[in-house]
């Protein structure tokens, strides 16, 4: 996998605010790399959240996910993980799930007839 320039350097100046920060998005960022699917509209190793009602299907892709943990991270003590690095890890999901697919917006979509 060939990390483009404006990523490495985007991390490296997280790295420098916040190590923990940067350890989480790593890690965040590449979770998702390997656990989700390659390109737009594929299954990945971990099963999307697709529900679907009536004539619409709703995707619950994994950067929505990790905007749902962002304010748990930065509200709630959680002993086992710095807050930091659990904003990182979420924060790192989000990173991802926009950067690298084209269809990061397609969250409400009409079923096909």
């Amino acid at each position: 996998m060939k990390i483009p320039k404006h990523k490495i350097l985007l991390g490296v100046s997280l790295a420098i605010i916040s190590f923990q920060i940067y350890l989480g998005v790593l890690l965040g960022y590449f979770v998702a790399a390997f656990g989700a699917g390659k390109r737009a509209g594929e299954q990945g190793k971990i099963k999307s959240f697709v529900f679907e009602t009536g004539s619409y299907k709703f995707h619950l892709h994994h950067w929505v996910i990790g905007i749902g943990m962002l304010p748990l991270a930065l509200h709630t003590d959680l002993s086992f993980l710095s807050n930091k690095f659990f904003s990182g890890l979420a924060g790192g999901l989000v990173f991802q799930g926009i950067t690298c697919y084209s269809d990061w917006h397609k969250l409400i979509v009409k079923k096909k007839p």
